[in-house]
């Protein structure tokens, strides 16, 4: 395992762990009614086992909860480590939290799966043909799974960090921001 990957899983458990101990809340627990769907706005990081440095993520979500617990989430994410090299993202992905939603601190699980679209371009490395450029494209499939926090700032506003591993890339370290858009009735 590459130092750069190594290094971005031990700050993922440091940084999840700190976020995970502030958890008192002026809310009472319980009091939020459950999502039914969500939308969220994310940012992070992204490493491959390649020894690349990671890359840079942005990208969005929609959550629809099939059940109070149990919500499908298709993602798409842009993912580039510089002016030559671009990913797209797109997968499905299934979440579980193990705790009630109503609560104002929310552990979940995830797992997907789905497809990145990758396009790298660089210069030539022939000196006879030092003013070229040679790019490729790429489709290779993606799976992740995943742990993350969701806190809770009042009814409909969250923030998210969560650590993911798979495949395609191999680590993720990102953060959410969402908005619940509508709740289960009570």
């Amino acid at each position: 395992m590459s130092m750069t990957v190594r290094s971005l899983l031990v700050s993922s458990a440091i940084w999840l762990a700190a976020l995970a101990l502030p958890v008192a809340t002026p809310a009472q627990e319980g009091s939020r009614p459950s999502p039914k769907t969500e939308i969220k706005v994310t940012v992070g990081r992204a490493a491959d086992d390649d020894g690349e440095r990671p890359d840079w993520l942005v990208g969005g979500s929609f959550r629809y909860y099939a059940s109070p617990r149990i919500s499908v989430e298709p993602e798409v994410l842009y993912l580039t480590n510089g002016p030559g090299d671009h990913h797209l993202l797109v997968a499905p992905t299934v979440s579980a939290d193990f705790r009630d939603p109503k609560n104002s601190v929310v552990p979940f699980g995830t797992a997907g799966g789905g497809f990145v679209y990758s396009y790298r371009r660089s210069k030539v490395r022939d000196p006879k043909r030092q003013d070229e450029y040679e790019s490729s494209h790429a489709i290779v499939p993606t799976m992740n799974l995943g742990v993350g926090l969701k806190f809770y700032f009042g009814d409909r506003f969250f923030v998210a960090p969560e650590l993911r591993l798979g495949v395609a890339p191999f680590a993720r370290l990102q953060v959410s921001a969402g908005y619940v858009v509508s709740e289960r009735r009570r």
